[in-house]
Parts: structure tokens; sequence; C-alpha cells
């Protein structure tokens, strides 16, 4: 019952929502017509009453025209005067206090406001139409005609209706001259309207045949649209002042920012730089198909557009004011963010190179605008600045444009570095992370860009952005908490956008019933690929973390064995070839061959915790061996046989203890096979090198590794059931007399050639 009355008060309060926003759209629109309704009521009565008792009216009037005897009196001489002369009076009054008002506001705002008083067609409108009807009175003192008079008494009442209409209008319309929101609107208005009439100027001269293409520029075959750009082009090119009307209501718009940005009037400026992208969308679409795209030589290149470039550089402009006014950055920043999205539609005349110089013109501008934020530490501009390129990213992976998406990993990359260099900044490295881990998913999903080259481009910033945190940040005490939020967004597992997960993404994708084959041939190539560039990524952190013994190093684990997992799962899907396959299997193997490299790169080794990665390694195992993959069996045993002999040689204060556990590992899965190819193979690896140095070095434990095989029970595991480890688990699949046979082969094999 609570649920059916909860429900039923959501919907009537979502009903009582929308009809509230809808009655609040129309209340505008009804008090308009309802008005003006009013208005026509009320002139249908008089004009009917007026009609009706047209010859009484008259009358009435005559009689006041004249006396007693006949005479012509002098009322409607000295009314029609003395309206005529009030009418000039409030002409004077009213115009000399607007004067004044403009004067004081352009002292102490702009002086513009008083060049645009001057110029404004309103004033004049008014001031002429008021002076008119003052002249009107003064014709209608003149000509007191009986037969008239009706007429001119009934436009009487209607100038004096005119009049105070006119007055209440200059009332608002010298406040809107004043509000610089108005003013900005206005020149925004004007601005468009010039673009329209260029848009339409341009193709009236292409229909009259002004405008015609050189021999040498006219392509056959060419669509009517190919044409029309070619000739909007050359109009454009043989016209340079073209848009210099458009400049100059820029410059009056820039004016009022610059001038209330300094009052930290923010309406002002956020209003001011909306119309500046306003102004500049409307341009690209009228120059649209007539840009030119950049050259390598100089004296070729004709993508430079001085209209957008005076754009960019009086948006910086307006930041260097204001440094530290974090809303002013925000505002320029998100302007010339939407602008380079925008640039990134442009079609060009020619572009064999697929890119869009002018999206880099204006990212480059808003980068330089995300550096002079960040170096007056408005450090929120530098994760505003993150998302922005990500996005401007995403756009020109749809586009293709390969050449671009690398200069924005390389923006990206100034941002974590600023994070990196300044302290309590994690968010800035975080932020570019985890753009470059979403951009890694669109680049994979993509179809028209060279993923393999990208990815890998993206895999080296993130190793660097790493490795310099590894060494800068762990020079001190460094929390895991830190660590996690400075690199976790592509590292760490518990974050959705984690670099690991793109590989389930791509698997769930494939086993999508919508994705169509082609799709899953373009993903299942990818995803291999990718692969391919994985396990270097991981060998470069493993050196990093290594070195310095960073808690990196159980990330780095977590993700090895996540991705080998995933992997697995793509090579049992059915559409895979066995080609494919052995790709598969090869990425894993060495991408797992990183649990090696780790301890490898220790000087040595001072943290047993790091045990837990063995873990890991024998759950990979252990689906290898329920997938008969007995080569990769084994080279999960060399894997952990190196991972001992490391642990031999370079674990400090040990007492031989942990060398023989990580041996333990390998053994389980010898066990677990059972095939004499396998334990061959680990015969083969414990007596090349680690028996041997074991035995010289710890001779009291030389029969460590026999007692705790033997003290295994798995009966006791699978009874047991409360497993804190996949070990625990994986020992409980065993048999007790199976592992008591291998212990005493393997000791009877070892003490047979202890040295070899």
């Amino acid at each position: 019952m609570k649920k059916i009355i909860s429900k039923l008060t959501e919907l009537f309060s979502r009903l009582y929502l929308i009809i509230r926003s809808k009655v609040l759209e129309s209340s505008y629109s009804v008090r308009r017509v309802l008005k003006w309704g009013l208005f026509l009521i009320i002139l249908s009565i008089s004009v009917s009453l007026l009609y009706k008792y047209h010859s009484q009216i008259g009358n009435f009037l005559i009689r006041l025209n004249v006396d007693s005897f006949g005479n012509l009196t002098s009322f409607f001489p000295t009314l029609f005067i003395t309206l005529g002369a009030a009418t000039f009076t409030v002409l004077a009054i009213t115009f000399s206090l607007s004067l004044f008002a403009i004067q004081q506001a352009a002292e102490r705002y702009t002086p513009t406001i008083l060049s645009n008083f001057r110029k404004d067609k309103i004033n004049r409108y008014i001031f002429v139409t008021i002076a008119s009807i003052s002249f009107a009175f003064f014709l209608f003192a003149l000509l007191p005609i009986n037969y008239l008079l009706i007429y001119e008494v009934v436009l009487l009442f209607f100038f004096l209706i005119i009049i105070f209409y006119l007055l209440r209008k200059q009332y608002a319309h010298i406040s809107n001259l004043i509000d610089p929101i108005y003013q900005i609107i206005h020149h925004h208005k004007k601005g468009i309207k010039l673009l329209n009439k260029i848009d339409k100027y341009l193709d009236r001269l292409i229909k009259a045949k002004v405008i015609r293409l050189a021999q040498n520029d006219i392509k056959i075959n060419s669509s009517k649209e190919e044409e029309r750009d070619r000739l909007r082009g050359a109009a454009i090119f043989r016209l340079p002042n073209l848009f210099n009307g458009v400049k100059n209501y820029l410059d009056e718009i820039y004016s009022l920012i610059q001038t209330y940005q300094l009052r930290k009037d923010y309406q002002v400026t956020g209003k001011g730089v909306d119309a500046v992208y306003s102004l500049v969308y409307k341009y690209i679409e009228v120059k649209d198909g007539t840009f030119m795209p950049s050259s390598p030589f100089l004296s070729l290149d004709y993508s430079h557009d001085a209209f957008l470039l005076d754009i960019f550089e009086k948006l910086l402009s307006i930041q260097g004011i204001t440094l530290k006014d974090f809303a002013v950055s925000e505002k320029i920043l998100n302007c010339l963010s939407q602008i380079a999205i925008k640039c990134t539609e442009i079609r060009y005349r020619t572009n064999p190179l697929n890119e869009y110089p002018h999206c880099i013109l204006a990212t480059g501008y808003m980068v330089q605008n995300i550096e002079k934020g960040l170096n007056a530490e408005l450090f929120d501009i530098g994760i505003q600045g993150s998302i922005k390129l990500r996005n401007i990213g995403l756009a020109l992976i749809v586009k293709g444009s390969q050449t671009d998406v690398n200069k924005i990993l390389d923006y990206l990359s100034k941002i974590a570095m600023y994070g990196l260099l300044k302290p309590n900044t994690s968010y800035l490295i975080a932020n570019p992370l985890k753009a470059y881990s979403i951009l890694l998913r669109a680049i994979l999903y993509s179809r028209n860009i060279d993923h393999g080259l990208l990815s890998k481009r993206i895999l080296e910033k993130v190793q660097q952005i790493i490795s310099l945190y590894v060494k800068i940040k762990e020079m001190g005490i460094i929390s895991l908490v830190e660590m996690e939020f400075s690199l976790g967004d592509f590292v760490y597992l518990g974050k959705q956008t984690a670099m690991p997960y793109i590989f389930d993404e791509v698997y769930n994708k494939i086993q999508d019933p919508k994705t169509t084959d082609q799709d899953k041939k373009h993903l299942i190539k990818s995803i291999i690929d990718f692969g391919h560039e994985v396990w270097h990524f991981y060998d470069e952190l493993s050196k990093y973390a290594a070195e310095k013994e960073s808690f990196l190093i159980h990330y780095i684990d977590a993700n090895i064995e996540h991705i080998a997992m995933v992997l697995l799962k793509f090579y049992q899907l059915d559409i895979i070839d066995s080609i494919q396959k052995k790709e598969i299997l090869d990425n894993i193997e060495w991408i797992i061959s990183n649990y090696w490299r780790i301890y490898h790169y220790h000087k040595e080794i001072t943290k047993p915790g790091e045990l837990q990665i063995l873990d890991n390694l024998l759950r990979i195992g252990n689906e290898f061996n329920e997938l008969s993959l007995v080569e990769s069996v084994n080279k999960i045993i060399d894997i952990i046989v190196s991972i001992a002999n490391s642990f031999l040689e370079k674990q400090k204060n040990a007492y031989g203890f942990d060398p023989i556990r990580i041996l333990e590992r390998a053994t389980y899965l010898c066990i677990l096979n059972g095939s004499e190819v396998v334990y061959t193979n680990f015969l083969k690896q414990v007596k090349d090198k680690f028996w041997s140095e074991y035995c010289k070095k710890y001779p009291e434990h030389k029969e460590l590794l026999f007692n705790e095989l033997r003290r295994i029970d798995p009966d006791h595991l699978r009874l047991n059931r409360l497993h804190l480890s996949f070990e625990d688990e994986l020992l409980s699949q065993l048999k007790k007399e199976d592992i008591i046979k291998f212990v005493d082969r393997l000791r009877k094999d070892l003490e047979e050639h202890p040295g070899e």
C-alpha cells in the first residue's frame, strides 16, 4: 500500500510540475494577448461611439469654438498652442535628462555608451516623432476650422497617447543603453544580421556571375556544392575587408567585457563571451567550404585566418587583465573549447591529410588559457581543461584526424606535469589519466583512425607520467590514498575508467548480438594489437615500481591478472581463428612475464608482502591447466621459479623461507597438471640454478620444501570451505596421494643430481 501511495504521490507531483512549467512558459504570451486584446476592445468601443455620436460631438465642439454672438473664441488655439509648447518642453527635458544619464554612465563605465547614443536610430525616431506632434499642435492652433475640429480633437488624444508611449519607450531605451548586457545583445544581433547579409551577398555574387574561377581552378565532374564553395572562396579572397563590420561589433563587445570585468560583473563577462562564440559559430558557417588546410610550405599555406586569430588573441587578453579570476578563465576556456569543437565540423576545400588546423589553433590558445590559470594557482582550470581537451580529442577521433589527436595527447600531458610539480594537486594528474583512458576506448572502437600508433602513444605518455610520479612523489612519504587519487583512474581496478576494463568492454561488445560480424572482426583485431603494446607498458612500469619498491607493484599485479583472464575469455570465443588464438596466447605470455620483471628489476627485496602476487599467478596457471595449455602452464612455472631465484639473490634479512614458499606454488601446478612434460620442465628449471644455490645458502632448510608439501591436507581444506586465498582453493583440488608421490619423486631427482 505504501508503495502505491508513494507512486501516486510521485505521479501527481510530476503532473503538477509539468502543468506549472507549461503555465509559466505561456504566461508571457497570454499577458501579451490580453493586453493587446484589451487595447483593441477599447479602440473599437471608442470608434463606434465616435461614429454613433459624430454630429453631437461636432456641435458641442463648435459651440466651444464660438461665443454667443457667433464670433470665434481663442479656446482651441490657446489649447493647441499650450499643448505644443508643453510638448516641446517635455521633449527638451526628456532628452536633456537622457543625455545627462548617458554622460554619467560613459564617465563611470565606458565611453562607447556615448557614441552608441549618438548613433542610435531609436532616439532619432522618438525625437522626430515628438517634435512633429508639437508642430502639428501649432498647425491646429492656426487652423481652428469648425468642420475640422472633431478630427483635430481626435488626433489630439491620439497624439497624446503616442507621446506617453514614446516617453515610456525612451525611458526603457535609455536604461537599455546604459545596461551592458543589452548592449552586448544589441551588438550580437547586429553582427549576426551582418553575417547573414554577407552570406546572401556572396550567393548573389555567384548567381550574377560576378565572380568567376580561373581556368586552372575549374575541375571537371565537380558537384554543385564544390563549385559553389570554390566561388565563395574566390569572392572572400578578393574581398579582404568583407568581415570588418563584424570585427567592429566584436570590438564593442570586447570593450564592454573588459570594462565590467574589472568590476567582477561575471554576468556581463559571461554574456559577452557567449556572444563572441555565437558570432564565431556563424562566421564559420558562412565561410564553411572555403577554409584552406595547412601546408608544410609557408609560401603555400593559406590556412591563416586573421579573423579567428584576432578573436583568440583578444580572449586571452581579457584573461590577462585578471589572472587570478577563476570565473573569467573558466568562461574563456569554455568559449575556446566550443570554438575548437565547432572547427572540427569545417569542410575544407582540400584536406588530403584529414587535419583540422583551425581546431588545433583554438585548442592551442585554450591550452595557453589553462597554463595561465595554473600559473596563477587556479588549479580547477586544469580539471576543466582536461575535460575539454578530452572532448575535443573525441571529436577529432570521430573525424579520423590522427595528427591532431596526437597534439591533444601532448596537451593533456602538460596538465599532468603541473600536477607532478605542485603539492596537493593529485587531481591534475588524475584527470589527464582519466582522459587518456577514455580516449583509448574511443580509438580502439573507431574505424577511421590508426589505433595502433595512437594507443601506443597514449601508453607512452602514461608511462612518463607514472614514472615521474614514482620518482618525484616517493622521494618523500606518499600515502596509498594519494596514489589511488592520482593514478587510480588509469590503473586502479576500483574505478570504472581503469584501462584494463577496456578488454572487458570489448569482450562484452563482441558478445552483444547487435554487433555486426564486421564490427566484431574489427574489435578483435584492435584488442589483439592493443595487447601487443600492453606488455611493454607494464614492463616499463615494473622498472619504476621495482626500483622504489612502490605500492604501484600491487596495481600492476592486479592489472596483469585481470587482462590475462579476460584475454583467456577471448581465446575461448568461437569466432577466433587459430592464428588469432596464437596471438592471444603470445600476448598473455608476454604480459604475465612482467611478474618476473618486477622482481628482476628489484635491487633488493625488503617487502615480503609482495608474495600476494603469487596467488594471481596460480589463478592464471589454473586457467591454463583447465584449457589444457601445457606450454602456457610451463611459462607460469618458469616465472614462479625465476621469482624464487630473485628472492634467493636479493631478499634482505631473510631466513630462507620465502624462496621455498614461492617455489611451492610451482609444485602445486605440477601436481595439478600431472603430465610428464610439465614435471620435466619444472625439474629442469629448479636444478639449473635454484636448488644448488639454495642448498649452499641455507643448508639447514634443505628439507623445508618436502616437509611443507607433505603437510598439505586437501581433505581438510575441502571440508573447511573457508578459503582465504586462491592458493587454498587450488590445494583443495589436489589429492594427498598425488602430493606424496610427487614429493618422493622430486626429492629423489634432486638428490641424484643436486648440482645440475
